[in-house]
């Protein structure tokens, strides 16, 4: 019979990184002390010449004892060092795979909650809102029936229910106004007539140029029409070319 081994206990992301951390620094305590055996050893044995010149049978042996030592040193460091250089590559390569398991326990526990208001919540407000729009629409058929059927002298009334009209009466201007310039003559103040030619080189020094804003009567139809929220609102259902409410504009893209 197979054994199930033991599930190892979920370390938390924070957790796996104070790991990391502690290893990095011990890492560089082991690596300075390596540093310093090393460095003890060469400048013990950049002496050695000297001590052998000197003939001191003691001070050489106790150098040589010095020199030992700090190769011992130099190997107990080394050794910690790779020992520990694997263990602060394997905490890393944990502390990463711990930070991607919170990770995607955060996107299951989002796509859930997404899909609880989508399913649960998304229908009964779309249905909610769908018959706000369809009320206003029904409204506005009222407003236009009565405009094809006006009185005599009767403004049409305005079927936009928004603050503002966000189309355009002309396509070429923003708003019901143009820009024009006409010249006038520098010396007596008059504007140019058909017959004067300003813009000819040999006259140009005797007029100036003037710019002004001149309104626009507003036309019956605008040029580019309003778009109402009732017309761009779409409201897809939860199956494929299934509409809570299709915008009119759109024609339904989905079906």
């Amino acid at each position: 019979m197979l054994m199930r081994a033991p599930k190892r206990p979920k370390e938390k992301a924070a957790t796996a990184g104070n790991n990391v951390e502690d290893l990095r620094r011990e890492l560089a305590t082991v690596d300075a002390e390596r540093a310093d055996a090393i460095r003890t050893r060469c400048d013990l044995e950049d002496g050695r010449a000297d001590t052998v010149e000197a003939g001191d049978l003691d001070a050489l042996e106790a150098l040589d004892r010095d020199i030992e030592r700090a190769k011992r040193r130099i190997d107990i460091a080394e050794s910690r060092h790779a020992r520990m250089t694997l263990d602060l590559q394997a905490a890393e390569i944990e502390a990463e795979q711990t930070r991607r398991r919170a990770l995607r326990a955060e996107a299951e526990a989002a796509m859930a909650e997404m899909q609880r208001l989508i399913q649960e919540e998304y229908p009964p407000a779309a249905i909610k809102l769908a018959a706000l729009l369809n009320r206003a629409k029904e409204l506005r058929t009222v407003a236009i029936r009565a405009n094809n059927e006006l009185p005599e002298g009767a403004e049409p009334v305005s079927t936009i229910a928004e603050p503002e009209f966000n189309g355009r009466w002309l396509k070429d201007s923003k708003d019901l106004t143009v820009e024009r310039t006409y010249y006038v003559n520098k010396t007596t103040g008059h504007r140019a007539g058909p017959h004067d030619c300003p813009m000819l080189h040999s006259e140009r020094g005797k007029w100036d140029a003037v710019t002004e804003t001149v309104e626009l009567p507003r036309p019956i139809y605008p040029d580019v029409p309003h778009q109402s929220v009732v017309d761009f609102t779409n409201l897809p259902g939860l199956k494929r070319d299934a509409y809570i409410y299709g915008a009119p504009f759109w024609g339904q893209p989905r079906a």
